[in-house]
């Protein structure tokens, strides 16, 4: 079985990137007549294998609801996170990995030799917009897997990609950031933040403010979740980020500062380990959510569209 792949080729990954299909009974993929249009008269259904995801089964919600009434289409998600690691291995051994893939550089270098990949060349190529991004951004990224793609095909879009300079910082929105509703940081005064501390004292001015939302549930300034840990916990690692620090890939137990050196994170003078004083401090505060130890991402996500 071929497939379409994406490279989850960043720490977070909440992104997905590329597109793909096996046909099933009753579907039907023929295009009209004059080849300008998509039938979309029979329902599809795509596996998406996700390294990223945290979330197993059918794609629901309103993006599930906008698939299914644009283009008669299901996505059915296929989460190592939620089935365990094991799900890869068992299912790469059968040659199903599903239609569209969303995995790490290792799994591509796996997957290639194995004949599990499509050969996306032809196809990106003579497309309206991702032909655009082929010289630039497409071919350097799959030929620096010349062992296992020495023509330098096409098998792997890469989910970041950009046409802005790379000596300047260009994100619109960094990756990390402290983000509070901006009418309750106004109600207390919009004060300039220069430091964690600046940052703890109005989190509690704000707390002391609005303790309740509307429907009377309690907010809690600061809410942590577990899911998307490994070697150490990732809400402190992206507040490393906030002063130059990184976790590099297929690594858990270190950071590089700023300047490339290599920092362990159990370290006196690590940033992670000044970041999780940070938290500690904040919990004396009482800024932290008490659920912090149990919840998931999806509970948090109800919290923080509930400003909570």
């Amino acid at each position: 079985m071929l497939l379409f792949a994406c490279l989850f080729i960043a720490s977070v990954g909440l992104a997905g990137c590329g597109s793909g299909s096996n046909e099933e009974p009753g579907t039907d993929t023929k295009t009209s007549e004059n080849n300008t249009a998509i039938d979309h008269s029979k329902p599809l259904t795509i596996t998406v294998f996700d390294n990223a995801a945290n979330y197993q089964g059918e794609q629901t919600g309103w993006y599930g609801k906008l698939l299914k009434d644009k283009f008669n289409l299901t996505l059915n998600i296929l989460a190592p996170q939620v089935a365990g690691d094991q799900l890869y291995k068992t299912r790469s051994a059968a040659g199903n990995l599903g239609d569209l893939l969303i995995i790490d550089n290792s799994q591509l270098e796996e997957l290639i030799p194995a004949g599990l990949i499509m050969d996306l060349t032809d196809k990106v190529k003579n497309t309206k917009y991702l032909s655009q991004y082929v010289d630039n951004h497409f071919k350097p990224f799959n030929e620096a897997f010349d062992k296992v793609n020495p023509d330098g095909k096409i098998y792997a879009l890469p989910t970041f990609t950009a046409d802005t300079s790379p000596t300047t910082f260009s994100e619109d929105q960094p990756y990390s950031s402290p983000i509070l509703p901006w009418d309750y940081y106004k109600g207390v005064g919009a004060p300039k933040l220069n430091n964690l501390t600046d940052l703890l004292n109005v989190l509690k001015k704000m707390q002391e403010k609005y303790p309740k939302t509307p429907d009377g549930k309690p907010i809690v300034p600061i809410t942590l979740w577990k899911d998307w840990d490994g070697g150490g916990m990732e809400n402190v690692r992206w507040l490393s980020n906030w002063y130059g620090y990184e976790q590099p890939d297929g690594t858990s137990t270190l950071q590089l500062n700023a300047k490339g050196d290599i920092v362990p994170l159990i370290d006196d003078n690590s940033m992670y380990k000044k970041i999780l004083q940070f938290y500690f401090t904040a919990n004396q505060m009482g800024l932290i959510d008490p659920d912090s130890a149990s919840q998931d991402w999806n509970k948090v996500s109800e919290k923080l569209t509930n400003k909570q």
